[in-house]
């Protein structure tokens, strides 16, 4: 996770250990889960603060349940082997 406020919202921000933001997004688009994934030029000052080059952004709505997060959680337990 790399999101740092004390507040959370739907939208949330992560990296996969040892794999590029864009390969994650393309494997959880295999599983039909879309995703985004971010250079710097989106958000340059906090990024380059934090070091970070790419970022994956998800974000869940109104009608996501308890059982639809466990979805893509298990296909990036599936991307990470």
């Amino acid at each position: 996770m790399r999101d740092l406020g004390v507040e959370r919202s739907g939208l949330v921000a992560f990296t996969l250990n040892g794999i590029a933001c864009p390969a994650v997004q393309a494997g959880l688009a295999e599983r039909r889960i879309n995703v985004a994934a971010n250079g710097v030029a989106y958000t340059p000052l906090d990024m380059t603060a934090r070091g970070l080059d790419q970022i994956v952004r998800a974000s869940v709505h109104a009608y996501t349940s308890e059982r639809d997060l466990g979805v893509p959680v298990q296909a990036l337990r599936e991307i990470a082997r």
